[in-house]
């Protein structure tokens, strides 16, 4: 899926693929600053890891995306995660990470808008969010957004420097 950010460049927003791990790992490695990696609920910067991601693709559990620039660079990612069984199977959760030099242009909402279209295909009645307070950017996004902010845990986590940090979390009911 085509999509024109705010600046006029393109990106094109797509499922996750075996062959992406090295594109992937790249992003996460020069695009994602030391003190954000803390934000992430698991080690980004681990090969094996994304590896693994791209290799055990399981849409039932995970439908990842993945936004690509003209010249094949990934510059964002994002993620459903759903259940198959049980309440939860009409709930699931969005994450999206974009390059720092990305935001301000549309990028993150983008990719949150492909998010909630293939969950609408999927059946799920309920998105939710979940932000730390750090991250300015995404909550600036998500109070612009369909999504409402239900809850704020406060001083659920710390940042790199041992500052206490908030956890936001949005819901959207589709």
């Amino acid at each position: 899926m085509k999509v024109q950010l705010s600046d006029g460049s393109q990106v094109n927003i797509r499922f996750l693929e075996p062959g992406d791990v090295d594109r992937l790992y790249e992003f996460f490695l020069k695009n994602i600053k030391e003190e954000d990696l803390l934000l992430f609920k698991d080690n980004v910067r681990d090969y094996y890891l994304v590896k693994s991601w791209c290799e055990n693709i399981d849409h039932q559990k995970v439908i990842p995306v993945v936004a690509e620039a003209e010249d094949g660079r990934i510059i964002g990612v994002g993620s459903l995660h759903r259940r198959s069984y049980g309440w939860a199977r009409q709930v699931g959760k969005i994450r999206v990470s974009i390059c720092a030099w990305c935001r301000g242009r549309g990028l993150g909402r983008a990719i949150m808008e492909r998010l909630i279209e293939i969950a609408r295909e999927k059946g799920i009645k309920v998105i939710i969010a979940e932000v730390l307070s750090a991250q300015e950017s995404a909550l600036q996004t998500l109070r612009k957004s369909p999504f409402e902010e239900q809850a704020v845990i406060k001083e659920i986590s710390r940042d790199h420097r041992g500052n206490p940090l908030d956890l936001h979390i949005f819901v959207l009911y589709l």
